[in-house]
């Protein structure tokens, strides 16, 4: 609950009121007078909202992109309560989502596929060693497993986490991963989970394919991504599924 190490930028983004509703209180306190005082100022005189909404909470939960699993084994010594979900997506899409959003540039392609594949082998491989250290604190989640079971998936995870997966919780992931997809980058809700899923197929060429699938197939084999055929391509056959790991986490 150490808010006052954080970035000033991520302590006042619009994305809070956007995102978190939860936090309206501390967004709606940094909104007070904000024309004749710094933002310094009001983030350090409405922090304690955060701090105190923070410690009175039984669980915390930290989403992050970039923590190397190397990383995880130092992180659960010194926090024996810990706990770690490991989450893990085709690395197909991952590019083909960094296309979409204009983050990586075709000339590139090459290059940042490499690296992505050789980054996800070696979180597969540091999760191996940090399973015999610390058994029972670490989770693989394979994303496209979610996506294709979310209510079964989602009660082991909380199983995993000790936590009780109610009724409510079982309609909110219903809601959460039905009806229509969802044309949204940032929205929590993004409607038929499948669709979103393995949407990517529809529009990746048979070229990048190739240059994914050189790069990848240690992890293919890891995991239980199978290889894209030319025809399955052409057909872009949406029911096609090139996960089969059937373990749901």
């Amino acid at each position: 609950c150490d808010f006052r190490n954080i970035d000033l930028q991520s302590l006042s983004n619009e994305f809070i009121d956007i995102f978190t509703p939860e936090h309206s209180k501390y967004y709606n306190c940094l909104q007070i007078s904000r024309f004749n005082s710094s933002l310094t100022k009001r983030v350090v005189k409405c922090l304690h909202i955060l701090e105190e909404t923070c410690m009175q909470a039984r669980t915390r939960a930290l989403k992050t992109i970039r923590l190397p699993m190397s990383s995880v084994g130092t992180l659960l010594r010194k926090l024996p309560s810990l706990k770690v979900v490991h989450l893990i997506r085709d690395p197909r899409a991952i590019l083909h989502s960094q296309i979409k959003a204009g983050l990586l540039k075709k000339e590139n392609f090459m290059n940042i596929a490499r690296d992505t594949c050789k980054t996800i082998q070696s979180d597969i491989d540091d999760m191996k060693k940090v399973l015999v250290e610390h058994p029972g604190q670490v989770r693989r989640l394979v994303y496209e497993n979610l996506a294709t079971h979310p209510v079964e998936v989602s009660k082991r995870l909380y199983e995993f986490l000790n936590a009780d997966f109610n009724e409510i919780v079982e309609k909110y992931v219903r809601y959460l991963t039905t009806g229509p997809a969802i044309q949204c980058d940032y929205c929590t809700r993004k409607g038929n989970s499948t669709f979103n899923a393995f949407k990517w197929m529809k529009d990746f060429t048979p070229r990048y394919i190739r240059i994914v699938d050189k790069y990848c197939r240690s992890i293919y084999k890891e995991i239980g991504y199978l290889q894209m055929s030319v025809s399955d391509l052409k057909s872009k056959n949406s029911s096609w599924n090139p996960n089969t790991y059937q373990q749901f986490v």
